[in-house]
């Protein structure tokens, strides 16, 4: 499956990167595919190793069993839980078959590491959007 740079780079999370760095981040990032109706992450799992960018259709997000949005092609889900280390706070179930980037942890940090400069800028950025209460979910405060 071919990913579109370009698409990436206008992520909140990748929109200060230039598309070296972004090209790097995928390639040490894996796809994975999903069938309709797969949960891809459950409420309240401690595992936070990775997140997700939606790289075609659509995922259906619950919290305590209640629907509450729908996200689309180049959505990504879990960074914070992921750089935070925190429980997951939805169930994220699969509307259509669906693809996406898998962020891991180890990858995004020796990335990181690899840079001084983007490491700082990286904890800078992540900082000021937890400060601003930048969530996915940006109607529903946690």
């Amino acid at each position: 499956m071919n990913i579109n740079v370009n698409e990436l780079k206008s992520l909140y999370i990748f929109d200060w990167l230039d598309l070296n760095t972004i090209t790097s981040i995928i390639e040490n990032s894996k796809v994975r595919g999903y069938n309709e109706w797969d949960r891809i992450i459950r409420e309240w799992d401690s595992w936070a190793k990775e997140a997700y960018i939606i790289i075609s259709w659509i995922v259906d997000v619950y919290i305590e069993n209640k629907f509450l949005k729908k996200l689309w092609e180049w959505n990504i889900f879990w960074e914070y839980a992921l750089i935070r280390d925190e429980n997951r706070t939805a169930t994220v179930i699969a509307d259509t078959k669906v693809s996406c980037i898998i962020l891991d942890l180890n990858s995004l940090i020796k990335i990181a590491s690899d840079d001084i400069k983007l490491n700082k800028i990286m904890l800078s950025r992540i900082n000021e959007n937890i400060e601003k209460k930048l969530w996915v979910f940006k109607e529903y405060d946690f």
